[in-house]
C-alpha cells in the first residue's frame, strides 16, 4: 500500500509522512526498523490526540499495513512495541505548564 498525496488531504500530514519517507513503505511487509519508533508512535498516539483528525487517517492507513497485533502492541504499551517514551509521556501528561481538555 502506498501513501499518496491524496490518501492524505491535510498538508502539513503529507509534509510528515514525506520527510520520514513514507511514500516507500509499500515495498515493506513488516514494518521497517528505522522507523519503527515513529510509525509505533503515532499509531499509540492516534486516539489520545482526537482532534488531529489526519492522526486517525494515518492509524488507519498504517493498521491495515501492518496489522492488527502491531497495532495493538503499540496501542496498549506492550514490552519493546517500540512507542517513543517522549510521545506516551506527552499523552499522558501533556506539556509542561499547558493545561488538559
Amino acid at each position: 500500500m502506498w501513501i499518496t498525496d491524496r490518501s492524505l488531504p491535510n498538508s502539513g500530514t503529507e509534509m510528515c509522512c514525506s520527510d520520514l519517507g513514507w511514500y516507500h513503505l509499500g515495498c515493506f511487509s513488516e514494518c521497517p526498523l528505522d522507523l519503527r519508533e515513529a510509525i509505533a508512535s503515532l499509531i499509540y498516539a492516534a486516539p489520545r490526540c482526537a482532534d488531529v483528525e489526519e492522526l486517525a487517517q494515518v492509524r488507519s492507513i498504517l493498521g491495515s499495513k501492518y496489522g492488527k497485533e502491531f497495532v495493538a502492541a503499540a496501542s496498549e504499551l506492550r514490552p519493546d512495541c517500540g512507542v517513543s517514551r517522549n510521545v506516551s509521556k506527552f499523552c499522558l501528561f501533556g506539556l509542561p505548564g499547558m493545561g488538559r481538555n
